[in-house]
Protein backbone atom coordinates (compact mmCIF):
# COMPACT_ATOMS: atom_id res chain seq x y z
CA UNK A 1 0.00 0.00 0.00
CA UNK A 2 1.25 3.47 -0.85
CA UNK A 3 2.60 5.22 2.24
CA UNK A 4 1.03 8.54 3.28
CA UNK A 5 4.48 10.11 3.23
CA UNK A 6 4.58 9.65 -0.55
CA UNK A 7 1.37 11.65 -0.97
CA UNK A 8 1.50 15.43 -0.66
CA UNK A 9 -1.64 16.54 1.19
CA UNK A 10 -3.16 19.95 1.78
CA UNK A 11 -3.77 21.37 5.25
CA UNK A 12 -7.48 20.53 5.00
CA UNK A 13 -6.79 16.98 3.83
CA UNK A 14 -4.45 16.35 6.77
CA UNK A 15 -7.07 17.82 9.08
CA UNK A 16 -9.68 15.38 7.77
CA UNK A 17 -7.46 12.35 8.30
CA UNK A 18 -6.89 13.49 11.88
CA UNK A 19 -10.48 14.37 12.80
CA UNK A 20 -12.50 11.81 10.82
CA UNK A 21 -12.89 9.45 13.77
CA UNK A 22 -16.69 9.47 14.02
CA UNK A 23 -19.26 6.98 12.75
CA UNK A 24 -20.14 9.42 9.94
CA UNK A 25 -17.35 11.46 8.33
CA UNK A 26 -17.77 13.67 5.32
CA UNK A 27 -16.41 16.43 3.15
CA UNK A 28 -18.89 18.85 1.59
CA UNK A 29 -17.79 21.76 -0.52
CA UNK A 30 -16.57 23.29 -3.71
CA UNK A 31 -15.86 21.75 -7.07
CA UNK A 32 -12.28 20.49 -7.52
CA UNK A 33 -11.29 21.00 -3.88
CA UNK A 34 -9.68 17.56 -3.55
CA UNK A 35 -12.51 15.68 -1.80
CA UNK A 36 -12.50 12.43 -3.78
CA UNK A 37 -8.73 12.52 -4.33
CA UNK A 38 -8.07 12.13 -0.62
CA UNK A 39 -10.57 9.30 -0.25
CA UNK A 40 -9.29 7.37 -3.25
CA UNK A 41 -5.64 7.55 -2.22
CA UNK A 42 -5.89 7.46 1.58
CA UNK A 43 -9.24 7.17 3.32
CA UNK A 44 -10.83 4.16 1.58
CA UNK A 45 -7.69 1.97 1.55
CA UNK A 46 -7.04 2.81 5.22
CA UNK A 47 -10.59 1.97 6.34
CA UNK A 48 -10.67 -1.31 4.41
CA UNK A 49 -7.30 -2.51 5.72
CA UNK A 50 -8.20 -1.58 9.30
CA UNK A 51 -11.33 -3.78 9.12
CA UNK A 52 -9.81 -6.67 7.23
CA UNK A 53 -11.02 -10.00 8.59
CA UNK A 54 -13.76 -8.43 10.71
CA UNK A 55 -17.45 -9.25 10.44
CA UNK A 56 -19.59 -7.19 8.07
CA UNK A 57 -19.67 -6.15 4.43
CA UNK A 58 -18.02 -3.25 2.59
CA UNK A 59 -20.24 -0.95 0.50
CA UNK A 60 -19.55 1.86 -1.95
CA UNK A 61 -22.68 3.74 -3.01
CA UNK A 62 -22.68 6.27 -5.85
CA UNK A 63 -25.13 7.99 -8.17
CA UNK A 64 -24.56 5.17 -10.69
CA UNK A 65 -22.17 2.26 -10.95
CA UNK A 66 -20.32 4.08 -13.74
CA UNK A 67 -19.74 7.18 -11.57
CA UNK A 68 -18.29 4.95 -8.84
CA UNK A 69 -15.91 3.48 -11.40
CA UNK A 70 -14.99 6.91 -12.78
CA UNK A 71 -14.84 8.96 -9.57
CA UNK A 72 -13.45 6.45 -7.07
CA UNK A 73 -12.00 3.26 -8.54
CA UNK A 74 -10.20 4.70 -11.57
CA UNK A 75 -8.03 7.13 -9.54
CA UNK A 76 -7.38 4.35 -6.99
CA UNK A 77 -6.34 2.02 -9.77
CA UNK A 78 -3.98 4.60 -11.25
CA UNK A 79 -2.30 4.96 -7.88
CA UNK A 80 -2.18 1.33 -6.77
CA UNK A 81 -2.63 -0.80 -9.91
CA UNK A 82 -5.35 -3.15 -11.13
CA UNK A 83 -4.26 -6.03 -8.89
CA UNK A 84 -5.04 -4.14 -5.68
CA UNK A 85 -8.06 -2.37 -7.23
CA UNK A 86 -10.09 -4.43 -9.69
CA UNK A 87 -12.93 -3.30 -11.93
CA UNK A 88 -16.54 -3.81 -10.87
CA UNK A 89 -17.61 -7.29 -11.93
CA UNK A 90 -20.93 -8.74 -13.06
CA UNK A 91 -22.02 -9.26 -9.44
CA UNK A 92 -21.48 -5.55 -8.66
CA UNK A 93 -18.37 -6.27 -6.60
CA UNK A 94 -14.72 -5.29 -6.77
CA UNK A 95 -11.65 -6.44 -4.88
CA UNK A 96 -9.90 -3.53 -3.18
CA UNK A 97 -6.77 -4.36 -1.16
CA UNK A 98 -7.99 -7.92 -0.88
CA UNK A 99 -11.40 -6.94 0.48
CA UNK A 100 -14.66 -7.72 -1.32
CA UNK A 101 -16.51 -4.44 -1.86
CA UNK A 102 -20.09 -4.17 -3.11
CA UNK A 103 -20.36 -1.21 -5.52
CA UNK A 104 -23.92 -0.08 -6.13
CA UNK A 105 -25.47 2.82 -8.01
CA UNK A 106 -28.26 4.59 -6.15
CA UNK A 107 -30.27 4.45 -9.36
CA UNK A 108 -30.71 0.73 -8.61
CA UNK A 109 -32.95 1.10 -5.55
CA UNK A 110 -34.04 -2.54 -5.72
CA UNK A 111 -30.45 -3.77 -5.58
CA UNK A 112 -29.64 -1.53 -2.59
CA UNK A 113 -32.72 -2.83 -0.76
CA UNK A 114 -31.32 -6.37 -0.88
CA UNK A 115 -28.84 -5.27 1.78
CA UNK A 116 -31.56 -4.73 4.38
CA UNK A 117 -30.66 -6.71 7.48
CA UNK A 118 -26.96 -6.94 6.63
CA UNK A 119 -24.30 -5.18 8.69
CA UNK A 120 -21.71 -2.95 7.05
CA UNK A 121 -18.27 -2.55 8.53
CA UNK A 122 -17.43 0.13 5.98
CA UNK A 123 -19.62 2.37 3.84
CA UNK A 124 -18.45 4.98 1.36
CA UNK A 125 -20.92 7.33 -0.35
CA UNK A 126 -19.79 9.24 -3.43
CA UNK A 127 -21.81 12.41 -4.18
CA UNK A 128 -24.13 11.95 -1.20
CA UNK A 129 -26.17 15.05 -2.07
CA UNK A 130 -27.18 13.49 -5.39
CA UNK A 131 -28.22 10.17 -3.86
CA UNK A 132 -31.98 9.66 -3.70
CA UNK A 133 -33.26 10.06 -0.15
CA UNK A 134 -35.11 6.73 -0.37
CA UNK A 135 -31.80 4.97 -0.97
CA UNK A 136 -30.01 6.82 1.81
CA UNK A 137 -32.70 5.95 4.36
CA UNK A 138 -31.70 2.29 4.01
CA UNK A 139 -28.07 2.95 4.94
CA UNK A 140 -27.86 4.29 8.54
CA UNK A 141 -29.23 1.08 10.04
CA UNK A 142 -26.50 -0.89 8.22
CA UNK A 143 -23.81 0.79 10.37
CA UNK A 144 -24.70 -1.33 13.40
CA UNK A 145 -21.31 -2.77 14.36
CA UNK A 146 -19.09 -1.18 16.99
CA UNK A 147 -16.45 -0.45 14.35
CA UNK A 148 -18.85 0.51 11.50
CA UNK A 149 -17.89 3.76 9.80
CA UNK A 150 -18.96 5.82 6.79
CA UNK A 151 -17.09 8.41 4.72
CA UNK A 152 -18.91 10.59 2.18
CA UNK A 153 -18.36 13.50 -0.17
CA UNK A 154 -20.70 15.90 -1.90
CA UNK A 155 -21.34 19.29 -3.41
CA UNK A 156 -23.93 21.46 -1.64
CA UNK A 157 -27.35 22.33 -2.99
CA UNK A 158 -30.24 24.16 -1.31
CA UNK A 159 -30.32 24.65 2.51
CA UNK A 160 -33.34 22.41 3.16
CA UNK A 161 -31.90 19.44 1.27
CA UNK A 162 -32.31 16.15 3.15
CA UNK A 163 -28.52 15.63 3.22
CA UNK A 164 -28.03 19.01 4.92
CA UNK A 165 -30.67 18.12 7.51
CA UNK A 166 -28.89 14.83 8.21
CA UNK A 167 -25.50 16.52 8.55
CA UNK A 168 -26.97 19.03 11.01
CA UNK A 169 -28.71 16.32 13.08
CA UNK A 170 -27.47 14.83 16.35
CA UNK A 171 -25.83 11.77 14.76
CA UNK A 172 -22.18 11.03 15.53
CA UNK A 173 -20.73 13.01 12.63
CA UNK A 174 -17.74 15.06 11.54
CA UNK A 175 -18.29 17.08 8.37
CA UNK A 176 -15.59 19.24 6.87
CA UNK A 177 -16.50 22.32 4.82
CA UNK A 178 -14.33 23.15 1.81
CA UNK A 179 -13.93 26.06 -0.59
CA UNK A 180 -12.04 26.11 -3.86
CA UNK A 181 -9.23 27.97 -2.08
CA UNK A 182 -8.61 24.99 0.22
CA UNK A 183 -6.95 23.14 -2.67
CA UNK A 184 -3.45 24.61 -3.00
CA UNK A 185 -2.62 22.22 -5.87
CA UNK A 186 -4.92 23.92 -8.37
CA UNK A 187 -3.04 26.19 -10.74
CA UNK A 188 -3.76 29.90 -10.72
CA UNK A 189 -5.10 29.52 -14.25
CA UNK A 190 -7.58 26.81 -13.18
CA UNK A 191 -8.82 28.90 -10.27
CA UNK A 192 -9.15 31.94 -12.51
CA UNK A 193 -11.16 29.91 -15.04
CA UNK A 194 -13.48 28.59 -12.31
CA UNK A 195 -14.03 32.09 -10.96
CA UNK A 196 -14.85 33.24 -14.48
CA UNK A 197 -17.26 30.33 -14.96
CA UNK A 198 -19.24 31.32 -11.86
CA UNK A 199 -19.69 35.12 -11.60
CA UNK A 200 -19.78 36.77 -8.18
CA UNK A 201 -23.27 36.66 -6.66
CA UNK A 202 -24.41 33.68 -8.71
CA UNK A 203 -25.66 30.41 -7.25
CA UNK A 204 -22.80 28.63 -9.02
CA UNK A 205 -20.20 30.87 -7.32
CA UNK A 206 -21.69 30.31 -3.87
CA UNK A 207 -22.01 26.53 -4.24
CA UNK A 208 -19.08 25.54 -6.44
CA UNK A 209 -16.51 28.09 -5.28
CA UNK A 210 -17.44 28.80 -1.66
CA UNK A 211 -19.12 25.44 -0.95
CA UNK A 212 -22.23 27.01 0.55
CA UNK A 213 -25.75 25.60 0.86
CA UNK A 214 -27.79 28.34 -0.85
CA UNK A 215 -31.20 28.60 -2.47
CA UNK A 216 -31.41 29.24 -6.20
CA UNK A 217 -33.54 32.37 -6.48
CA UNK A 218 -34.56 34.97 -9.03
CA UNK A 219 -33.25 35.12 -12.57
CA UNK A 220 -31.31 32.13 -13.83
CA UNK A 221 -29.26 33.82 -16.55
CA UNK A 222 -28.62 37.11 -14.78
CA UNK A 223 -25.28 37.60 -16.56
CA UNK A 224 -27.10 37.58 -19.91
CA UNK A 225 -30.00 39.68 -18.60
CA UNK A 226 -27.63 42.34 -17.24
CA UNK A 227 -25.46 42.42 -20.35
CA UNK A 228 -27.66 41.98 -23.43
CA UNK A 229 -25.34 44.06 -25.58
CA UNK A 230 -22.45 41.73 -24.76
CA UNK A 231 -24.23 38.57 -25.88
CA UNK A 232 -26.55 39.71 -28.66
CA UNK A 233 -24.54 39.86 -31.87
CA UNK A 234 -24.62 38.83 -35.51
CA UNK A 235 -23.31 35.30 -36.14
CA UNK A 236 -20.45 34.39 -38.50
CA UNK A 237 -21.26 33.06 -41.96
CA UNK A 238 -19.73 29.61 -41.56
CA UNK A 239 -20.01 26.75 -39.11
CA UNK A 240 -21.94 23.59 -38.24
CA UNK A 241 -25.67 24.00 -37.59
CA UNK A 242 -27.64 21.97 -35.07
CA UNK A 243 -31.39 22.29 -34.51
CA UNK A 244 -33.30 21.40 -31.38
CA UNK A 245 -37.03 20.63 -31.49
CA UNK A 246 -39.50 20.54 -28.59
CA UNK A 247 -43.04 19.19 -28.96
CA UNK A 248 -45.93 21.24 -27.63
CA UNK A 249 -48.27 19.74 -25.05
CA UNK A 250 -51.47 21.13 -23.63
CA UNK A 251 -50.85 24.89 -23.35
CA UNK A 252 -47.17 24.82 -24.35
CA UNK A 253 -45.82 25.72 -27.78
CA UNK A 254 -44.08 23.73 -30.51
CA UNK A 255 -40.62 25.23 -30.87
CA UNK A 256 -37.33 24.85 -32.72
CA UNK A 257 -34.01 26.62 -32.24
CA UNK A 258 -31.05 26.61 -34.64
CA UNK A 259 -27.54 27.04 -33.26
CA UNK A 260 -24.38 27.67 -35.28
CA UNK A 261 -21.29 25.95 -33.85
CA UNK A 262 -18.27 27.99 -34.90
CA UNK A 263 -15.10 26.63 -33.36
CA UNK A 264 -15.54 26.82 -29.59
CA UNK A 265 -18.39 29.35 -29.76
CA UNK A 266 -22.14 28.97 -30.28
CA UNK A 267 -24.60 31.34 -31.89
CA UNK A 268 -28.38 31.04 -31.77
CA UNK A 269 -29.14 31.98 -35.38
CA UNK A 270 -32.85 31.27 -35.83
CA UNK A 271 -35.97 30.19 -33.98
CA UNK A 272 -39.43 28.82 -34.74
CA UNK A 273 -42.45 29.13 -32.44
CA UNK A 274 -46.04 28.10 -32.99
CA UNK A 275 -48.74 27.85 -30.35
CA UNK A 276 -51.92 26.41 -31.80
CA UNK A 277 -54.08 23.95 -29.86
CA UNK A 278 -55.50 22.63 -33.17
CA UNK A 279 -52.07 21.90 -34.66
CA UNK A 280 -51.08 18.22 -34.74
CA UNK A 281 -47.56 16.90 -35.15
CA UNK A 282 -48.05 16.29 -38.85
CA UNK A 283 -48.92 19.95 -39.30
CA UNK A 284 -45.90 21.00 -37.24
CA UNK A 285 -43.58 18.87 -39.41
CA UNK A 286 -44.90 20.59 -42.54
CA UNK A 287 -44.39 24.05 -41.02
CA UNK A 288 -40.81 23.24 -39.99
CA UNK A 289 -39.73 22.09 -43.46
CA UNK A 290 -39.51 25.52 -45.17
CA UNK A 291 -37.94 27.09 -42.05
CA UNK A 292 -35.23 24.43 -41.79
CA UNK A 293 -34.72 24.38 -45.58
CA UNK A 294 -33.88 28.09 -45.50
CA UNK A 295 -31.26 27.48 -42.80
CA UNK A 296 -29.75 24.62 -44.82
CA UNK A 297 -29.48 26.85 -47.89
CA UNK A 298 -27.58 29.46 -45.88
CA UNK A 299 -25.22 27.18 -43.95
CA UNK A 300 -25.20 23.77 -45.63
CA UNK A 301 -26.15 20.54 -43.84
CA UNK A 302 -27.92 20.58 -40.50
CA UNK A 303 -28.33 18.01 -37.71
CA UNK A 304 -31.57 17.82 -35.79
CA UNK A 305 -32.09 16.64 -32.18
CA UNK A 306 -35.71 16.40 -31.06
CA UNK A 307 -37.32 15.79 -27.69
CA UNK A 308 -36.74 12.11 -26.97
CA UNK A 309 -39.93 11.81 -24.89
CA UNK A 310 -41.89 10.98 -28.06
CA UNK A 311 -39.94 8.69 -30.37
CA UNK A 312 -42.87 8.39 -32.80
CA UNK A 313 -42.76 12.16 -33.26
CA UNK A 314 -39.01 12.01 -33.86
CA UNK A 315 -39.57 9.34 -36.51
CA UNK A 316 -42.30 11.44 -38.15
CA UNK A 317 -40.03 14.49 -38.30
CA UNK A 318 -37.21 12.40 -39.76
CA UNK A 319 -39.56 11.12 -42.48
CA UNK A 320 -40.62 14.64 -43.50
CA UNK A 321 -37.09 16.10 -43.38
CA UNK A 322 -35.60 13.22 -45.35
CA UNK A 323 -38.35 13.41 -47.97
CA UNK A 324 -37.74 17.13 -48.46
CA UNK A 325 -33.95 16.97 -48.40
CA UNK A 326 -33.67 19.05 -45.25
CA UNK A 327 -31.49 16.73 -43.19
CA UNK A 328 -30.51 13.08 -43.07
CA UNK A 329 -29.65 13.39 -39.35
CA UNK A 330 -32.78 13.58 -37.21
CA UNK A 331 -32.25 11.88 -33.85
CA UNK A 332 -33.68 11.84 -30.34
CA UNK A 333 -31.86 14.32 -28.14
CA UNK A 334 -29.72 13.38 -25.15
CA UNK A 335 -31.78 14.85 -22.34
CA UNK A 336 -29.30 15.92 -19.69
CA UNK A 337 -30.44 16.91 -16.21
CA UNK A 338 -31.93 20.41 -16.09
CA UNK A 339 -29.26 21.66 -13.68
CA UNK A 340 -26.53 20.32 -15.96
CA UNK A 341 -28.03 22.16 -18.93
CA UNK A 342 -28.35 25.38 -16.96
CA UNK A 343 -24.82 25.10 -15.60
CA UNK A 344 -23.37 24.53 -19.07
CA UNK A 345 -25.25 27.55 -20.44
CA UNK A 346 -24.19 29.83 -17.57
CA UNK A 347 -20.61 28.71 -18.02
CA UNK A 348 -20.74 29.33 -21.79
CA UNK A 349 -22.05 32.85 -21.22
CA UNK A 350 -19.38 33.60 -18.62
CA UNK A 351 -16.67 32.36 -21.01
CA UNK A 352 -18.03 34.50 -23.89
CA UNK A 353 -18.74 31.38 -25.94
CA UNK A 354 -22.51 31.74 -26.36
CA UNK A 355 -24.31 34.46 -28.30
CA UNK A 356 -27.76 35.16 -29.73
CA UNK A 357 -28.61 36.76 -33.07
CA UNK A 358 -30.66 39.97 -32.76
CA UNK A 359 -33.39 38.36 -34.92
CA UNK A 360 -34.10 35.67 -32.26
CA UNK A 361 -36.44 37.83 -30.19
CA UNK A 362 -38.11 34.97 -28.31
CA UNK A 363 -34.84 33.28 -27.36
CA UNK A 364 -33.57 36.61 -26.04
CA UNK A 365 -36.81 37.00 -24.11
CA UNK A 366 -36.41 33.47 -22.73
CA UNK A 367 -32.87 34.05 -21.46
CA UNK A 368 -33.89 37.39 -19.99
CA UNK A 369 -36.96 35.99 -18.25
CA UNK A 370 -36.09 32.45 -17.09
CA UNK A 371 -36.44 32.19 -13.32
CA UNK A 372 -35.94 29.67 -10.54
CA UNK A 373 -39.15 28.26 -9.09
CA UNK A 374 -39.50 29.66 -5.57
CA UNK A 375 -41.74 26.72 -4.57
CA UNK A 376 -39.52 23.95 -5.95
CA UNK A 377 -35.83 24.07 -4.99
CA UNK A 378 -33.38 23.93 -7.92
CA UNK A 379 -36.16 23.73 -10.51
CA UNK A 380 -36.76 26.13 -13.38
CA UNK A 381 -40.13 27.83 -13.30
CA UNK A 382 -42.47 26.44 -15.92
CA UNK A 383 -44.88 29.27 -16.71
CA UNK A 384 -47.53 27.07 -18.33
CA UNK A 385 -50.61 29.12 -19.14
CA UNK A 386 -48.73 32.40 -19.72
CA UNK A 387 -48.76 34.05 -23.14
CA UNK A 388 -45.10 33.13 -23.52
CA UNK A 389 -43.27 30.39 -21.62
CA UNK A 390 -39.44 30.78 -21.66
CA UNK A 391 -39.00 27.05 -21.05
CA UNK A 392 -40.47 26.22 -24.48
CA UNK A 393 -37.60 28.02 -26.22
CA UNK A 394 -34.92 26.98 -23.73
CA UNK A 395 -35.72 23.28 -24.09
CA UNK A 396 -35.24 23.49 -27.85
CA UNK A 397 -31.99 25.40 -27.41
CA UNK A 398 -30.69 22.79 -24.96
CA UNK A 399 -31.72 19.88 -27.18
CA UNK A 400 -29.82 21.46 -30.08
CA UNK A 401 -26.60 21.48 -28.08
CA UNK A 402 -27.06 18.15 -26.30
CA UNK A 403 -24.17 16.52 -28.18
CA UNK A 404 -21.87 19.45 -27.47
CA UNK A 405 -22.67 19.22 -23.76
CA UNK A 406 -22.03 15.47 -23.82
CA UNK A 407 -18.63 15.99 -25.44
CA UNK A 408 -17.61 18.55 -22.85
CA UNK A 409 -18.77 16.26 -20.06
CA UNK A 410 -16.55 13.50 -21.41
CA UNK A 411 -13.60 15.87 -21.80
CA UNK A 412 -14.04 17.07 -18.23
CA UNK A 413 -14.75 20.73 -18.97
CA UNK A 414 -16.68 22.25 -16.07
CA UNK A 415 -16.82 18.88 -14.35
CA UNK A 416 -16.24 17.60 -10.87
CA UNK A 417 -16.26 13.88 -10.39
CA UNK A 418 -17.36 13.20 -13.94
CA UNK A 419 -20.55 15.17 -13.54
CA UNK A 420 -21.31 18.71 -14.64
CA UNK A 421 -21.74 20.62 -11.41
CA UNK A 422 -23.90 23.59 -10.59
Amino acid sequence: MMSDRHIILSKKQKEYLKKATHRWNGRIGATQCGKTFLDALCTIPKRLVERRGKQGINLIIGVTKSTIERNVLTPMRKAYGDILVTEIGSKNTARIFGELVHCLGADNVGRVKTFRGLQAKYLYIDEIVDIHEEVFEILPSRLSLDYSVCDFTGNPKYPDHWAKRFIDSDVDIYCQHLTIFDNPFLSKETVANLLRDYPEGSVGRQRNIYGEWVMAEGLIYNLFADNNSRFIKEPPKYGKVVIGVDWGHSQSANTAVAVLCAGNAYYVIDEYYVKDSKLDHEGFYKKLVPWATNIRRQYGGVSVFADCAELMSVNGLRKHFNANGVSSVVEPCVKHEILDRISWTCSAFSQDRLFVSPKCKLTIKAFNGAMWDSKKPDERMDNTGMSFNPVDMLDSFEYALCREVSRELRRGGGISGGKLEF
